[in-house]
């Protein structure tokens, strides 16, 4: 039984399914805000302290990120770090 004190919770794959669509949102917003720059993930990469690998992944929406790498991300590209979890308008 999928209810807790009354309220239901969501099943295990919908958490799982809604968690990759956060992955690719927020590796999107990054692509996005990175081209805006004129900058490549090497230049990203560079600037957050990061490897080029890591943040292909992050665009990929491969990556589970910790908030810190969010936040830093976010800091290189001139964001508030929940801009990058805004899904597209």
């Amino acid at each position: 039984d999928n209810v807790t004190h009354g309220l239901q919770t969501p099943s295990i794959q919908a958490a799982f399914l809604a968690s990759m669509d956060v992955h690719k949102t927020v590796g999107r917003n990054v692509r996005r805000l990175r081209k805006a720059k004129g900058w490549t993930q090497e230049d990203l990469a560079e600037i957050s302290g990061l490897h080029r690998v890591y943040i292909s992944g992050i665009e990929t929406g491969r990556r589970n990120i910790t908030i810190s790498v969010l936040d830093r991300i976010a800091i290189a590209l001139g964001v508030e770090a929940a801009h990058l979890l805004k899904t597209d308008e």
